[in-house]
């Protein structure tokens, strides 16, 4: 593994979607620059790769890095300028071309752990100099990935010193849409730019009428429950909708006055479903909380449906995005029980565990209270605890 703290290269090339741009990336810029000692330093914006889909337009992506550079970088869209995908390997002979031989690539940590995944990696290394700006927690990983390449296969791979902070896109994304305080997180002027334009506001309906329909107490736990299921969509599979749109709802007839029309709409429509229904005051919500996203938010999907009905009692034959909301339900940020921060490591450590782990722990807490247990928790207990 060659850790060559020597930088040779005049201008480092510094690629990301920026979906938005956030302060890590300007102050990454600042010390990398300083570190590395560039002449220049580019931000190169995506258009098409091939690992994720960009939902913002490039204009706006463009718009908001403008903004964050304010005139301090340059930015190159060499990239946005093509309908291609997006492959590093095709692109750096043309960044050479119009910047000289002498350039530096610069990737994450999390970039470097799955570089062997990339189009034409060994011909990436021959082409350039790559610089691995790793985070704390990705620093381990990307270690692993650097030492799996012989040094005769690259011009060199760098390890930065400079340590970027935990801050991401998707998270502020994600705050975003859910209405979370980001001011520490993004530039002013490309706040006023989200608002402006109205970015990330997918749901801005389902929360206007979920503030009606909830007090501010459970509308903030609807919110941290979203938040925490998106946050660990990561290796699900899942449609990222779905979760946000169930997780949202999941509680939406917690506090209904509504509840005897709400069952005899589920009943009407959800047959299936309402088979299993038992009364009991603790799961009530569940069931008409399934009813009036229906009825009232208009939601089709079973999927998302079925998750909701069964985020308090769970069952037998649980689907990925059941799971996800009853764990979130259970861990969201908010929660302060005793048991909180440990079950948490174990759902971040393994999903399927800390999903078991939560549906345990609900269990064993019913029957220390003595309280009535729904037959299908009892019948999820023996199937993923028992079992």
């Amino acid at each position: 593994m060659l850790m060559n703290n020597v930088c040779h290269a005049k201008i480092g090339v510094f690629g990301g979607s920026f979906d938005p741009p956030h302060i890590s990336h300007i102050d990454m810029a600042r010390e990398i620059m300083r570190e590395r000692g560039y002449e220049r330093l580019v931000f190169l914006p995506s258009h098409n790769p091939p690992h994720k889909t960009l939902q913002t337009p490039d204009m706006h992506r463009l718009n908001m890095l403008e903004l964050a550079c304010k005139g301090e970088f340059e930015i190159c869209t060499l990239e946005m300028d093509t309908d291609e995908i997006g492959y590093t390997a095709d692109y750096i002979p043309k960044l050479k071309a119009i910047y000289g031989h002498d350039i530096e690539y610069i990737i994450g940590g999390d970039s470097m752990a799955s570089f062997g995944k990339w189009s034409r990696p060994l011909d990436i290394l021959k082409m350039a100099h790559i610089l691995v700006a790793s985070r704390d927690s990705d620093d381990e990983n990307a270690r692993r990935a650097i030492s799996a390449y012989d040094d005769s296969e690259k011009l060199g791979i760098t390890l930065a010193s400079y340590k970027p902070s935990s801050m991401s896109s998707s998270s502020i994304r994600n705050k975003i849409r859910l209405g979370y305080d980001v001011t520490s997180m993004v530039d002013a002027s490309v706040l006023d730019y989200i608002t402006n334009n109205n970015l990330y506001n997918e749901y801005s309906n389902i929360k206007a009428q979920l503030g009606c329909d909830l007090s501010d107490k459970r509308y903030s736990h609807s919110l941290s429950t979203a938040l925490f299921a998106v946050e660990n969509i990561s290796g699900t599979g899942l449609d990222y909708g779905k979760v946000m749109t169930a997780t949202l709802l999941h509680d939406c007839a917690k506090e209904s006055d509504d509840n005897d029309s709400l069952i005899s709409y589920a009943r009407a429509n959800m047959p299936e479903i309402m088979a299993d229904y038992q009364y009991n005051s603790s799961v009530l919500h569940a069931y008409t909380g399934m009813a009036k996203a229906m009825r009232d938010y208009g939601i089709t999907d079973i999927e998302i449906l079925t998750a909701i009905c069964y985020h308090t009692t769970a069952r037998v034959g649980m689907s990925e995005l059941d799971k996800l909301v009853y764990v979130s339900d259970k861990l969201e940020y908010s929660r302060t029980f005793p048991t909180v921060e440990r079950l948490r490591s174990i759902y971040y450590n393994n999903h399927n565990d800390g999903f078991i782990a939560c549906l345990n722990n609900c269990y064993q807490h019913l029957l220390d209270r003595e309280a009535d247990i729904h037959q299908l928790s009892i019948k999820a207990y023996d199937e993923y605890v028992e079992d």
